[in-house]
């Protein structure tokens, strides 16, 4: 496979947080098969600082730079060119995906700190979660089909389902 960026054959093999990824020698890109971001998120094997977070989460809603639309780097595996979008929309990490969903290019320190992003994300909707909670429990309602019916009691059990079921 030739590196998107360098456009060698430079990858070698490595194991991170238990997923075997593609590393170029030269650039330090990654390169994730299909399926292997999920794996490696869910994990949540590294610590990031709270400044490394707060340093991702400050590009949020930067949208895709004209300069990253530009650029034409081919997939590793089927040449066509690799797609720039925003990851999550909202987080100003640009990284490339194969439109034939071969697998994601990561430029270098990318990959960390779309982690960064999801830990951030994912322990914020955790504290959220249990501060709706609270606010549920704390609520009298005088039958269970008045609690049922809330707005409150809604929000609460979407963000449950989306917690776990994520």
């Amino acid at each position: 496979m030739k590196c998107p960026n360098c456009l060698e054959e430079s990858f070698i093999t490595k194991k991170y947080e238990s997923v075997e990824i593609d590393l170029c020698k030269k650039c330090q890109g990654i390169w994730l098969d299909n399926g292997e971001l999920k794996l490696i998120v869910e994990n949540r094997v590294t610590e990031f600082s709270q400044k490394q977070i707060n340093d991702t989460i400050s590009y949020s809603f930067a949208g895709v730079p004209k300069k990253e639309r530009d650029k034409k780097r081919p997939c590793p595996k089927c040449r066509h060119t690799l797609k720039a979008i925003n990851y999550a929309v909202d987080s100003g990490i640009i990284i490339d995906i194969c439109p034939q969903e071969h697998g994601i290019w990561f430029d270098h320190f990318e990959l960390e700190k779309v982690q960064e992003f999801r830990d951030y994300w994912n322990d914020k909707v955790y504290d959220n979660q249990k501060a709706l909670f609270k606010l549920l429990d704390d609520q009298t309602p005088s039958n269970d089909s008045e609690i049922s019916n809330s707005l409150l009691f809604n929000i609460a059990g979407f963000i449950g389902d989306k917690i776990f079921k994520s």
